[in-house]
């Protein structure tokens, strides 16, 4: 278990937030009659999962070139607890990161991860997806997602899944630097478009921004956060009218 433990990925997208705000003892998963062909079935919370027309996650195709604003990443405290929520492993991290875009500023609220992705780029699916879930003052979020392909071990994310907990709802302490992070170093172009929570309640006005720059991470990593948590990605949602752009 050591070794499965060592090897687990933290997590990045929106599972997370969306179990924070999910209804009160309403039951979802990732496969069955709980899955996500039934989440809009399950609480009228959860309706815009069957109905909306802004959903996430997407597959990433025909994008518009635009001149988009940078990501300011202002990241100073690290990472205090993390926790399996029964949907993933989600990384707590304390106050004071902050994401700047414009005029907009939104303070980090915690990190997650998906296995295998649940965006995809003309159609690719990667191993693992992390999402960074961010919030300004009026409420509204921020996500920044990173992809990983199947490549050499990540030793940070290695280490990270050491502390991991087995147990559901059982956070483990952690001080992780988080600026040892894929989207701290390469962050300039990326993809982006207006969604979802990617997690009843599916709710809409998310501001995604998916990474370009992808991280590697061995095969084994993903597969042991799958026996860990299990396949926890919500697929591609219609694109509707929606435009993606990029940079």
């Amino acid at each position: 278990m050591s070794k499965l433990r060592s090897a687990i990925l933290l997590v990045v997208l929106c599972a997370g937030v969306g179990t924070l705000l999910a209804a009160e003892g309403v039951h979802w998963s990732y496969s069955g009659p709980t899955g996500p062909d039934h989440w809009a079935e399950l609480s009228p919370e959860y309706a815009a999962c069957g109905i909306g027309f802004n959903q996430s996650p997407i597959d990433i195709t025909g994008t518009v070139e635009a001149d988009l604003d940078m990501l300011n990443f202002d990241y100073h405290s690290g990472a205090t607890s993390i926790i399996n929520n029964g949907h993933t492993l989600q990384v707590n991290v304390a106050p004071g990161n902050w994401l700047r875009i414009g005029d907009d500023e939104f303070q980090l609220l915690q990190y997650h991860a998906h296995s295998p992705s649940e965006h995809q780029v003309d159609g690719e699916l990667f191993p693992l997806e992390e999402h960074f879930v961010h919030q300004n003052e009026s409420g509204a979020l921020a996500v920044v997602s990173v992809l990983y392909r199947a490549g050499e071990f990540n030793e940070h994310l290695g280490r990270l899944g050491t502390a991991a907990p087995t147990e559901i709802n059982q956070p483990a302490l952690l001080d992780v630097d988080i600026t040892a992070y894929e989207l701290y170093a390469d962050h300039d172009s990326y993809y982006r478009y207006n969604g979802s929570l990617t997690t009843p309640p599916c709710t809409e006005g998310v501001r995604w921004f998916v990474l370009k720059a992808v991280g590697h991470i061995a095969l084994e990593q993903a597969e042991n956060f799958v026996q860990l948590i299990g396949e926890d990605a919500r697929g591609p949602q219609p694109l509707n009218a929606r435009i993606v752009l990029e940079n």
